[in-house]
């Protein structure tokens, strides 16, 4: 970089002059800009720089409400039971409603959505599943909006939660019994030919003398 040396008026120095290096670039950059040029040239500079500050110092985008871990009573449940969801919901604006939603055929078709009662003392909310008569897989997660509108979910990181229902052991459907009917009324139609075939069995002539 060339270096030259630059001599100017300076009312602080005692022979009223002032002499300085400047580099090739500010002499050039001083001989084309005029004052007002510079002016616009810091305008610009400031509007590229104050984008580029926002976002540094934006706030950041408010989350919304904390799910805990939910649990369910009775463990494990039976057939008959009504599976009750107790988990813990926070928020700093304030909890508006606390949702489980519910599937028993894994998602495959429509789901369930039942509101749940929260306690904005212990901040706890409980939601109630009905019972599966039939036995199987419940899989479940939580919804929650805080005052503000803003969500939060807990689904388990998409892997979601879920409890097994025994079947009942005495438990048949449709087609069992219909198989059921047919085999018995098969069974009892063999029997009757068999005793009937043995109770009048036509006896063989007697002999002459």
């Amino acid at each position: 970089m060339l270096w030259t040396l630059q001599t100017q008026r300076s009312p602080t120095t005692p022979a009223g002059l002032q002499e300085r290096y400047v580099s090739e670039g500010d002499i050039t950059v001083e001989k084309i800009l005029s004052p007002f040029s510079k002016r616009i040239f810091y305008v610009l500079s400031l509007l590229l720089v104050l984008p580029a500050i926002s976002l540094a110092y934006a706030a950041p985008h408010p989350s919304g409400p904390t799910i805990s871990t939910p649990t369910i009573t009775p463990f494990p449940p039976g057939p008959n039971d009504v599976v009750t969801i107790h988990v813990n919901v926070t928020s700093a604006a304030g909890v508006h409603n606390v949702t489980v939603i519910f599937s028993t055929d894994n998602w495959k078709t429509a789901n369930t959505t039942v509101p749940a009662s929260y306690n904005s003392t212990n901040q706890h909310a409980l939601a109630h599943i009905p019972p599966l008569y039939s036995g199987g897989t419940v899989k479940y997660y939580i919804l929650a909006f805080d005052n503000n509108n803003n969500r939060g979910i807990n689904s388990n990181n998409g892997n979601y939660y879920s409890y097994t229902v025994a079947a009942p052991a005495f438990l048949f459907n449709t087609s069992s019994w219909i198989t059921t009917a047919i085999v018995l009324t098969v069974l009892g139609a063999a029997v009757s030919v068999g005793v009937y075939a043995v109770k009048y069995k036509p006896r063989s002539a007697s002999r002459q003398n």
